[in-house]
């Protein structure tokens, strides 16, 4: 099955081209992918998205006028950066998950990688740029800031369904509790990001990871978790 498209591809090519250029959509997806990869490099390069358009289409090698024709703002290009960057962020917690031996050990890679000492974002995006953008974007952009997140909701959520299937969390919703734990675990990630998260006698990953297991568990009467449930960080 063909991968899903994302969703900044489609909304800048439904915006720049006209019906009568519509053939020509392989070849404009090819160059806007090129231009937000450029910016995914230099915002990993500074930190933070503070680079200038002009630097934009020197490292992307176009014109301004070419760059406007994709992207009617730098923040319509940032909303294609962060959109682009918890797309690469998801696919790469998904590796890292399916490595693990039990859908239980599966499941606690998909929540905690985010907060787990030693994660980086896969194109060294850094969190605190992360969580600036999606925090700065969220008062402009906040439907497309959610539908971004929403992939990683599902992949909790799947995980929770195949944990389900091995015995696990009777009595519960996935969805429902995939959200809850996602909105908690962005929390963890943002507080981290910002070096406001108060020490703990155990790790962020710990921490988060046994409370999010008791909620699970809170209809299947199952004992609390012991550390043989949690896989090596």
């Amino acid at each position: 099955m063909e991968a899903a498209r994302p969703v900044w591809e489609g909304r800048v090519v439904d915006q720049s081209l006209t019906p009568e250029e519509d053939r020509r959509r392989e070849q404009f997806l090819q160059a806007t992918r090129k231009v937000v990869d450029a910016g995914i490099t230099l915002a990993a390069e500074r930190g933070d998205g503070s680079f200038t358009v002009q630097e934009l289409v020197g490292r992307a090698g176009i014109s301004l006028h070419t760059f406007y024709r994709y992207f009617p703002s730098k923040d319509d290009l940032s909303l294609a950066i962060f959109e682009e960057s918890m797309r690469i962020g998801t696919d790469y917690i998904a590796q890292r998950a399916a490595s693990e031996r039990t859908p239980l050990e599966r499941l606690r890679m998909t929540i905690v990688s985010p907060i787990t000492t030693g994660f980086n974002h896969p194109r060294g995006l850094s969190p605190s740029y992360i969580v600036g953008e999606d925090l700065r974007l969220k008062r402009s952009h906040p439907k497309e800031v959610e539908a971004a997140l929403v992939p990683y909701r599902h992949l909790i959520a799947s995980a929770i369904t195949a944990a389900q299937d091995a015995g696990e969390f009777s009595g519960i919703d996935p969805m429902e509790d995939a959200e809850m734990i996602h909105h908690l675990m962005m929390t963890r990630y943002h507080l981290l990001a910002e070096g406001l998260l108060i020490g703990r006698t155990t790790t962020p990953a710990d921490g988060l990871w046994d409370f999010c297991i008791g909620a699970l568990r809170r209809r299947s009467g199952s004992t609390p978790p012991t550390k043989r449930t949690r896989s090596k960080t």
